[in-house]
């Protein structure tokens, strides 16, 4: 859909941020490629193969994770996989509208699907993937204090969190949303106060589960 710069064109732009600001559901890409050599182009740069040829749909569309395969990607990967001929904006976590800088398509180097992936890309990924699994379920669990956050802080905050639990070697899922839980109601840095901090020592040498500790201490 061009965004030209009549009237009609910034009114389509002015909605389009509008719903960007609100979810993530948008982002903008102007291209030097013809509509049908694009179409092709973005289709290809959906196909990616992790470790043991694992082949997986890399949600390049979406802008949580288009600035996620920005940062991971090495520069010889990265003048392929973006060469496109533009620009490619989206509204990042913070509601900042960012643009990344295509280079133009080139035959001397042209990108060629699936782009591979080495085990650190893709653990980078996925660590940058959880705070999108762990935030709906702090809704849940926790509504009034989570949705107390302004917006562009609960991506920060949810990661601050999920960093004090690696520090806690809280591994599981379900464990860490509940210590984020416990963060979001007790404050973060909970688990240093006087209260928690024997059993959060206990639980980071493996001597209890969280659930032991929290029964611990709400015990007293």
């Amino acid at each position: 859909m061009p965004l030209r710069p009549e009237r009609p064109g910034l009114r389509d732009f002015d909605e389009t941020l509008e719903w960007a600001s609100r979810s993530a559901c948008v982002t903008w890409l102007h291209s030097t490629l013809a509509p049908s050599a694009l179409a092709h182009a973005l289709n290809e740069r959906t196909m990616a193969t992790l470790p043991d040829d694992y082949h997986v749909l890399l949600r390049c569309y979406d802008p949580r994770v288009l600035p996620e395969i920005h940062a991971v990607l090495r520069e010889d990967q990265a003048m392929r996989y973006w060469a496109l001929g533009g620009q490619w904006a989206y509204v990042d976590r913070a509601r900042t509208f960012r643009t990344i800088e295509l280079p133009p398509t080139t035959e001397a180097a042209p990108f060629a699907a699936p782009l591979i992936l080495t085990q650190h890309q893709a653990d980078l990924l996925l660590a940058a993937a959880e705070v999108d699994t762990v935030m709906p379920e702090l809704v849940r669990e926790s509504p009034e204090a989570f949705l107390a956050v302004q917006v562009e802080e609960r991506v920060a905050m949810t990661r601050r969190m999920l960093k004090a639990a690696d520090r806690l070697r809280l591994e599981a899922l379900s464990d860490r949303v509940m210590f984020c839980v416990l963060s979001l109601e007790l404050g973060e840095g909970f688990e240093d106060s006087k209260e928690w901090a024997t059993a959060m020592a206990q639980v980071k040498n493996r001597q209890s589960t969280l659930r032991q500790a929290i029964e611990h201490v709400t015990r007293k």
